[in-house]
Order: C-alpha cells, then structure tokens, then sequence
C-alpha cells in the first residue's frame, strides 16, 4: 500500500532530475564548427558525464511515473486503447533520453581521445536524433492521454485539454521546446492528484476493516 501511495512522486523526482540535467549542461548547438563541439567537451568533460547519469535516472523514474499513470488511466475500459498509445509515445520519449544520456557518456568518458568529426557526430546525436524521438514522444503522449482525459473523465477536463495544447505543440517544428518545458509543470500537477488520490484510497482502505469489525460485533 505504500509503494501505490509513494510511486506518483516518482514524476516530481524525474522533473528534478531532469533540470538538474539541463541546468549543469550547455552542450554545443547542432551548427557548431568540429572543433568548437571538441574543445567545450574536453573542457567540461565531469559536467557532460554527471548529465549522462542525471539523464540515465531521469529515464529510470520517468517510467515508473508515467507506468503508474498508465495503470490509473486503465480503470476506464473506453479508453484503455488511448491509455496504451499514450504509453507508447512515452517509451519513445525514453528513447530519446536515453540516446541523450548514452551521447553524453561517450562524451564525456574520454573526449581527449576523441577527433573533432567524432564530437560533432556525437553532439549532432544528442541533440538531433535525441531531439526528435522526445518531440514524437511526447506529441504521441499528450494527444493521447488528452483525448482519454476528455472522454474518461478519470482527471479533470481542463487537463484533458492542456494536453491536448501540448501535443500539438510538441508536433509543430517551432513551439516543440515551449511543450517539452511545460511537460514538468503537467508532471507535477498529475503526480501530486495522483499522490492525493492514492493516498486518500489508502486510507479508505486502512478504515474498512475497523468498520466490518464493528458491523460483526453487532
């Protein structure tokens, strides 16, 4: 019964780490010069390898949020398929954390073996390749899980419609990074419902045996 009242703050330990990631890394724009990508890496080599793990832990609570959402989104039948779409855009969106995280630990490991095409290849990875399975992933993730909100009603309907704002946002070339910053204020907002509900379950729970002991002695 912990653990079920414990696993929605899974989502505000993902958007931490997740910051933490972004504010102690600046790695190089996509149009950078070769040797401008190698020389920031081989001067902020412990700053890129500490974003890799920070990145890689992001990924690990992130699913487990996102998991536990997708099992209370799963009590309304009518929108179980929607409920298992939206996790599928979340599983791309980890794909592309986790290819920032394995970018950033190559990186960062040993960059003063590195050439100046291979850094830029790699930074082009990070942020490219990265870039673009998180932007489909979560435009996937709130298309879905908007719709289901709309028509489940498992959370409140302006949610349903917020996410459905991000999701196209996340789709479109130029808005993806305003959609991609506000997925931590959605995430928190849903963890701490989630965190209420479940912990107002437990406690209806936890006051249900007393009540039938008490029926019985009667």
């Amino acid at each position: 019964m912990l653990k079920n009242r414990l696993m929605p703050l899974c989502g505000i330990v993902f958007v931490a780490l997740v910051l933490a990631s972004v504010f102690i890394e600046n790695p190089p724009d996509s149009n950078a010069s070769a040797s401008k990508v190698l020389t920031y890496y081989q001067a902020h080599q412990h700053t890129t390898s500490a974003s890799a793990l920070l990145t890689g832990l992001a990924v690990i609570f992130g699913l487990l949020f996102f998991g536990y959402l997708r099992e209370y989104m799963r009590q309304d039948r009518a929108t179980r398929w929607l409920t298992t779409t939206a996790f599928g855009g979340v599983v791309v969106f980890a794909v592309g954390g986790v290819i920032s995280a394995g970018s950033y630990l190559a990186l960062g490991d040993q960059p003063q073996v590195l050439n100046a095409a291979a850094a830029q290849t790699l930074n082009l990875i990070q942020t490219d390749v990265s870039g673009s399975f998180t932007q489909a992933g979560l435009a996937v993730f709130f298309l879905a899980t908007g719709a289901a909100i709309l028509r489940g009603r498992l959370l409140p309907a302006w949610l349903g419609w917020v996410s459905l704002v991000l999701g196209l946002l996340a789709a479109s070339l130029i808005l993806a990074f305003v959609a991609f910053l506000a997925t931590g204020l959605w995430v928190i907002v849903v963890a701490v419902m989630l965190w209420i509900r479940a912990a107002n379950a437990s406690a209806e729970q936890e006051s249900a045996p007393s009540s039938q002991e008490y029926a019985g002695q009667q």
